[in-house]
């Protein structure tokens, strides 16, 4: 019983990585300008149907139209179910400006994405959004690691009740993860990239404590929430980033 148990166990954690894993593969796809829209799809994951509302009829599109057009509402498909209203901003990513897509804040376990490598072809827009994107590490990475260290600078300064709204925290000084990495990120850079390198670097550390399969609906908030998560384990996290993102800005002196 046991070993049919065990068998069933490891069946099962070998499926939720296999699930995980092709979760986390970049989604081809492409809008299409109709008059005053964009409309268009996915080919699979978790957005179908996207539409961006430019606000005026377009007769072409490419990066410097759309760019100016926006920011603009409009809205995504969850899994050819659920139209969700969404807000479509531009914002920059290792200094290159990029379309970042904001769903409603009430719908559960959907985030924030950019459209990565855009192609703009006659009035056809086609891009990947990548999950979980590798984002490239820059200087300006290290500087938001120190301002967060700034913002943590010790556990009086930070608190576990995570609802990722930090106007709170700012006023009071006091500090949820992901709160204390937007600011330092706002400070530092001018404006908060919700997928930065930074940002990137420690999901992937506190998925990486995790058996896979586990279910995030945000990871800094999950983690930050968890009652057995402490302030070292913070401080841990923030260590190992800056670990990795000063060997890699080693390499690229050298």
């Amino acid at each position: 019983m046991k070993t049919k148990l065990k068998i069933i166990l490891t069946l099962t954690v070998g499926l939720l990585s296999i699930i995980s894993a092709f979760a986390q593969k970049p989604k081809p796809c492409s809008l299409t300008l109709q008059g005053d829209k964009l409309i268009g799809k996915c080919e699979e994951g978790i957005f179908t149907n996207l539409e961006i509302n430019l606000g005026k009829e377009y007769v072409a599109i490419d990066s410097l139209t759309l760019f100016k057009a926006l920011p603009k509402e409009g809205s995504v498909t969850l899994f050819g179910q659920k139209k969700v209203p969404t807000r479509f901003e531009i914002t920059k990513r290792s200094g290159v400006p990029q379309v970042i897509l904001k769903p409603d804040k009430n719908t559960p376990r959907v985030g924030w994405y950019t459209f990565d490598n855009p192609i703009f072809n006659n009035n056809t827009i086609n891009f990947i959004i990548d999950m979980d994107p590798i984002v490239p590490i820059q200087k300006e990475d290290l500087e938001v690691i120190l301002q967060t260290r700034k913002l943590l600078k010790d556990p009086s300064k930070w608190h576990q009740n995570d609802d990722r709204i930090c106007d709170d925290d700012i006023e009071n000084g006091k500090y949820s993860f992901y709160c204390a990495l937007n600011t330092a990120s706002t400070m530092v850079a001018g404006e908060y990239n919700h997928r930065n390198a930074v940002m990137q670097i420690m999901r992937k550390q506190i998925q990486k404590r995790y058996p896979p399969g586990k279910k995030w609906r945000h990871r800094f908030k999950d983690y930050n929430n968890m009652p057995e998560t402490s302030f070292k384990d913070i401080i841990n996290i923030i260590d190992e980033a800056e670990t990795i993102i000063r060997k890699e800005l080693e390499k690229k002196s050298n």
